[in-house]
């Protein structure tokens, strides 16, 4: 029967409709990510969704201010999907947490801004965005700004830069004194990895962001099914002090990666 439907509406629609269900009949609760490995390696690239799982409206997500304002407004995989924000919303709203650090930049930070405004009541800063591309930070600098203000988020040009990691080079965000002084102050306990762009320079983000946040922290990789390699190589890895545990993949789509550095 599987392989008549996969025969019939393609193996990789077919997967994204059984992760759907998934969600559906279990809620929101991470694959292990052991399974989750398995998974891959027995559908390959096809459990990466086609392009229509990834479209999304802002009518879709649950919080009553960002349905509205951005009701019509179309986005594509680039961006965290709604099912992803909405779980976020859900997170933050349970969790509380007190900073958020995100790597990237776009939708997500108008969204962050707001979860977090909303989740507090405070005027201040819940959110610092670092972003490679000099657009997307001027992009994203004006959404937040015309629907919150300054208040609650900011978003920094972080170029990329080459360090050294092990016996490695690796090219990640560059931390101005400027974003390094606030980071230190900030000290965020939640981090959504949606870049820098590129599966190899995400690899290195745990290992170059622990020096700055706080102790527990829980972090979130958007793109997980693609970049499943990387959280196999962090589960139980020791970094200086701390140590990195995976929980899992929640299966929307793309695939939340979901984890905890202690």
């Amino acid at each position: 029967m599987v392989s008549s439907l996969a025969r019939q509406f393609g193996r990789r629609k077919l997967l994204n409709y059984l992760k759907l269900l998934y969600i559906r009949i279990m809620g929101e609760k991470p694959l292990p990510l052991e399974f989750a490995i398995f998974l891959k390696n027995i559908a390959g690239e096809k459990i990466i969704p086609v392009e229509e799982f990834c479209v999304w409206q802002g009518k879709d997500l649950n919080n009553k201010f960002l349905k509205r304002i951005l009701f019509n407004h179309k986005f594509t995989g680039w961006s965290l999907d709604h099912l992803t924000l909405n779980f976020i919303e859900k997170y933050i709203k349970k969790h509380e947490p007190k900073r958020i650090l995100e790597l990237g930049s776009g939708i997500s930070t108008l969204c962050l801004a707001r979860y977090m405004m909303e989740t507090h009541r405070e005027n201040r800063k819940y959110v610092i965005s670092l972003e490679e591309d000099k657009d997307f930070v001027y992009k994203t600098k004006k959404l937040v700004s015309e629907y919150l203000g300054e208040k609650y988020a900011e978003v920094f040009y972080a170029p990329l830069r080459k360090y050294k990691v092990g016996d490695e080079e690796v090219e990640f965000y560059s931390f101005p004194k400027k974003v390094e002084e606030l980071v230190l102050e900030f000290k965020p306990d939640t981090v959504i990895i949606d870049g820098p762009r590129g599966s190899a320079r995400r690899k290195w983000s745990i290992y170059l962001i622990h020096e700055y946040i706080s102790k527990p922290s829980v972090f979130f990789l958007d793109d997980a099914f693609r970049d499943i390699h990387i959280l196999k190589t962090w589960n139980g890895k020791e970094i200086g002090e701390n140590k990195v545990y995976v929980k899992g993949i929640i299966p929307f789509p793309k695939g939340l990666g979901i984890g905890i550095i202690i």
